[in-house]
């Protein structure tokens, strides 16, 4: 029997805020770190590099598997660009995935999560259960949660209750 709805948090990944300087193209910054840079509420990747947009020239980034000196890295690609602040140790990211991902998601978060409005690669900051979250869709049914590492008992307790009713 195939589980309805699996969620794990997730290890082994970076995570930081970029912040474009003023006056900094798009562009720029895709020619300094070979992602695709979106403006607005979007998931561009490429490779074990992922950018979620959260606000003008805001971009929080996810990088899977990271080596040592990932953030010296990335410092320097985009030096002079943007600023990157290491966020590995204050968030957490939640991976929801099944069939009834989506029906969990919608149970506490007041937005539109209907495949027509919340599609592959889109973004949004919101609330679940009262807890502040960026969530954005990696694939069908794949869903990933970023959120202060601080309510992680919080959001165990509301998935943990929550995943029961549907």
């Amino acid at each position: 029997m195939v589980e309805a709805v699996h969620y794990e948090e997730r290890g082994n990944i970076a995570l930081a805020m970029l912040q474009s300087r003023r006056g900094v193209k798009p562009a720029e910054l895709c020619d300094a770190l070979g992602v695709p840079v979106v403006e607005g509420a979007y998931l561009s990747r490429n490779g074990q590099l992922k950018l979620i947009g959260t606000g003008p020239d805001a971009w929080f980034l996810v990088l899977e598997k990271p080596a040592e000196g990932w953030l010296e890295a990335i410092e320097a690609c985009v030096a002079g660009l943007a600023a990157v602040v290491d966020q590995s140790a204050g968030y957490a990211v939640q991976r929801i995935s099944g069939p009834k991902a989506r029906t969990l998601l919608q149970a506490g978060i007041p937005l539109d999560l209907h495949p027509s409005a919340f599609e592959t690669d889109r973004a949004f900051s919101t609330v679940l259960a009262h807890i502040g979250v960026l969530l954005w869709q990696e694939g069908d049914g794949v869903f990933d949660l970023a959120y202060y590492r601080s309510y992680s008992a919080s959001l165990e307790h509301w998935l943990g209750v929550t995943v029961r009713t549907v």
